[in-house]
């Protein structure tokens, strides 16, 4: 650009001290380190006596730091401070300044009317998928914020490794020119999931899942999200999505379900009378439509057959055999910022099931669900509203459509499916604050938390009362690592309710 100097700020991660290497962990964040300040060495290779180069004190802070800019602003300016006599030789007087300002000015740019639009997209997804997403037109002036902010949505999608945008001419016409570049590494994902709990009182529970999804398997960008688990609760999940236009506002899905669960008959004192297993075997098909980027409703029909087999606790060895139909409804929204450790936005599902004896069916049970999170943040702290109400319209206890509750975060203290009932819910306040992190690869965020609720469910409506609330207190630690949210903690509860569990990844 022709300039005499140049003034350089660096804010690279410094080294580790070679005394503090003694560990596989060190040696790697040492090569990482090594790997990303190697463009910023070679450019400070280059500066001259001329230049000027200011080096804030950042040895404890990592380049993903983004919450500590209180801490961090105050080294920039002690050593920006520290480099005044240097920058005064810069400086103009203000008669001066303002004389240059002024000779600087120009007419804001006016934005160029686009004659074409073009784009060059090697994924699987239809272009029209991508000019579907752009409210970019011909004839109309560019508006660059817009086209950006709609940019960074397409690449949401997770499905291209870098989205942009670039103004070309052509034959004496001004075009934009939209580059999609589909993701090396590929739109098909693997997660695994590991849950383990014990009470120290004998009993103990596991649960592992994985869980594969491909994001894009046509042109409309259909996908397929695939999970097993085992377990406790064994299942086999199959769901199919499939846009019907380049909007992706309205689709199509079918699932498919196959499981083997235990689920506790509860009395009204609150212990376990007795246990089945159910084995259940669900199709279910429907259509909906997608509200932008946060929300969705969708409405479908449900088949479900299996048996209901006696376990603990029933005089005989029964198997009873079960058919139904159901239409469901489903609202959801989610503007979290995050999926694991979220600071704000909202989460909410609401969703209706109404059972048909007429279509087939065996069972009068119509079902009503609402769950969400609310989180507040201020600095590294988070406190989050979780909650969740269930209910049945028109039945009494069946074994098969038993709400539960228990395991982290529906009452930590009590052992997954520990309570069941028709009607109830839960309420509590979760806390957590980040309080470092580990460099590997990017920071892994830790976290330290609580979470204090209460909740119980019961089977006769008539039987709700605040006096039958059971609680549940626990304290976690927390961390966003590369294979998705772990949590390690312990909690206690009323009647002599405690439990340790460990959380690896996400139980779909």
């Amino acid at each position: 650009m022709g300039v005499d100097l140049v003034i350089v700020v660096d804010i690279s991660t410094p080294l580790i001290n070679r005394d503090d290497i003694g560990s596989f962990k060190t040696v790697f964040d040492q090569l990482i380190t090594i790997m990303t300040n190697r463009n910023s060495a070679a450019q400070l290779a280059t500066l001259s006596y001329r230049d000027i180069l200011i080096r804030p004190i950042l040895d404890d802070i990592d380049f993903v730091d983004f919450e500590n800019a209180r801490e961090i602003i105050p080294r920039g300016i002690e050593a920006a401070t520290a480099a005044l006599p240097r920058l005064a030789d810069l400086g103009l007087s203000q008669q001066a300044w303002v004389a240059y300002m002024e000779s600087r000015r120009e007419v804001k740019r006016e934005q160029p009317q686009i004659d074409f639009i073009q784009i060059v997209n090697n994924s699987r997804i239809s272009d029209d998928v991508i000019r579907a997403h752009l409210s970019l037109q011909v004839d109309q002036p560019l508006d660059e914020l817009k086209l950006s902010e709609e940019l960074s949505e397409i690449y949401g999608m997770e499905i291209f490794e870098e989205v942009s945008y670039e103004l070309v001419e052509r034959d004496n016409e001004t075009g934009v020119e939209i580059v999609a570049k589909r993701n090396q590494i590929g739109h098909q994902f693997l997660r695994f999931g590991l849950a383990l709990k014990d009470d120290f009182d004998g009993e103990s529970d596991f649960q592992i899942s994985t869980a594969f999804t491909n994001l894009a398997i046509n042109s409309l960008g259909g996908e397929i999200d695939t999970r097993v688990s085992i377990g406790d609760e064994f299942s086999l999940f199959a769901e199919y999505y499939q846009p019907v236009d380049y909007t992706n506002q309205y689709y199509l899905f079918f699932n498919g379900f196959r499981g083997k669960f235990n689920r506790n008959i509860v009395e009204s004192n609150g212990k376990i009378a007795a246990q089945t297993r159910i084995s259940q075997t669900t199709v279910h098909a429907g259509l909906g439509t997608n509200f932008g980027n946060w929300g969705t409703l969708r409405f479908g029909a449900l088949r479900s057959k299996g048996n209901v087999d006696v376990r603990i606790g029933f005089p005989t060895d029964e198997s009873t055999p079960f058919d139904d139909t159901a239409f469901t409804a489903l609202f959801a929204v989610d503007s979290l910022d995050e999926a694991r450790f979220p600071h704000s936005g909202t989460g909410f599902a609401a969703s209706y099931t109404n059972s048909q004896s007429s279509q087939n069916g065996n069972s009068l049970v119509d079902a009503f669900t609402l769950n969400g999170y609310q989180p507040f943040s201020w600095g590294r702290n988070t406190l989050g509203l979780v909650y969740q109400y269930v209910t049945t319209m028109n039945s009494g206890p069946e074994e098969l459509n038993l709400f539960e509750l228990g395991g982290f975060p529906r009452m930590a203290a009590y052992a997954p499916g520990q309570l069941t009932g028709n009607y109830g819910g839960t309420a509590g306040l979760m806390y957590y604050r980040r309080i470092g992190g580990l460099r590997l690869l990017t920071q892994t965020p830790i976290y330290f938390g609580g979470l204090i609720e209460a909740g119980n469910l019961w089977n006769k409506e008539s039987d709700m009362s605040l006096s039958g609330l059971h609680n549940s207190s626990s304290l976690f630690f927390g961390a966003d690592s590369f294979l998705g949210p772990v949590y390690l903690g312990f909690a206690i509860g009323d009647d002599n309710q405690t439990a340790a569990f460990l959380y690896v990844g996400q139980l779909f």
